[in-house]
């Protein structure tokens, strides 16, 4: 595994599990590679963050319904 398949896939087990076999090749480059903790551990602070700031965020149901059609449209193509 190199740093930006590890940078891919810690992003991707943010939003959702990661087969046991990739969380493996993660953990042995993990342990080797400097950077990618650190990658890692900036990654976790900017999820922390955006956790909060999406608790004090209030939006409108009006606008929540406007955006998931949008995705939803989007995904469609």
């Amino acid at each position: 595994m190199n740093c930006a398949d590890y940078t891919k896939m810690a992003s991707a087990g943010h939003d959702g599990p990661l087969l046991f076999r990739d969380r493996a090749r993660m953990f042995m480059h993990h342990l080797i590679c400097i950077y990618c903790r650190r990658f890692s551990s900036q990654l976790a602070v900017v999820r922390q963050r955006l956790q909060k700031h999406n608790a004090d965020a209030k939006m409108p149901a009006k606008v929540r319904e406007q955006i998931t059609r949008r995705l939803r449209d989007g995904a469609a193509r």
